[in-house]
């Protein structure tokens, strides 16, 4: 259990290479997304907010607010998805920056 994330949608019910969550500041509120999304696109990882229908449109993801999220943290949430070739290094530097994101943001 970690303070920073909290998962979004159904732990479940969900694809095994997928998650989307919302990161926390040390303040705990919700860091932007296009704040993580900008950090980690410098840092050559790329990932997504929102839901994957709503990923080219600047509006909040309707599938999100279905989830019942509260309005400040629709604009907050990451979408990532793993394939075969990311490798453990690669997960390790995600992990890595996803920890200066809280210090940072």
């Amino acid at each position: 259990d970690n303070k920073y994330v909290e998962i979004t949608g159904c732990i479940e019910n969900r694809l095994p290479n997928h998650i989307s969550f919302i990161l926390f500041n040390k303040k705990l509120l919700p860091i932007k997304a296009y704040k993580i999304i900008n950090f980690m696109s410098d840092n050559n990882i790329f990932i997504s907010s929102g839901s994957s229908c709503s990923s080219s449109s600047r509006k909040h993801s309707k599938v999100l607010s279905k989830l019942r999220l509260e309005n400040y943290k629709l604009f907050s949430n990451i979408r990532l998805s793993f394939g075969e070739q990311n490798s453990i290094e690669e997960l390790d530097k995600f992990h890595n920056l996803l920890l200066k994101c809280i210090e940072i943001f």
